[in-house]
């Protein structure tokens, strides 16, 4: 659904102003309290914009939930920095990866 919005020019934002550094942590720690996973990070310092609360919560969630089932209990790593006015999001896993 989300895919047929974007194509077609309806998909909305609903921005707040709000700290992404934070809510990317949240996600993290529910995803290490219900799975065997453990999330290190870096550069986490706060991040305040106007950003799409519901929208990051699912992308950031989804990439996590993948990383899971595919990377088993390897060790996740993210950091989070801010570059040229925008945020960088860098999650890596430690899994078996995509053969050639």
């Amino acid at each position: 659904l989300d895919v047929s919005r974007i194509r077609t020019g309806r998909m909305s934002l609903q921005k707040e102003n709000f700290d992404l550094a934070e809510l990317v942590m949240e996600i993290f720690k529910k995803a290490e309290e219900s799975g065997q996973m453990k999330i290190y990070t870096e550069g986490f310092s706060p991040l305040v914009g106007f950003w799409d609360k519901l929208r990051i919560d699912q992308v950031v969630s989804n990439i996590i939930s993948n990383t899971e089932r595919y990377a088993g209990n390897t060790p996740v790593h993210a950091s989070l920095i801010s570059k040229n006015g925008e945020a960088l999001l860098m999650i890596r896993d430690e899994g078996p990866g995509i053969p050639a």
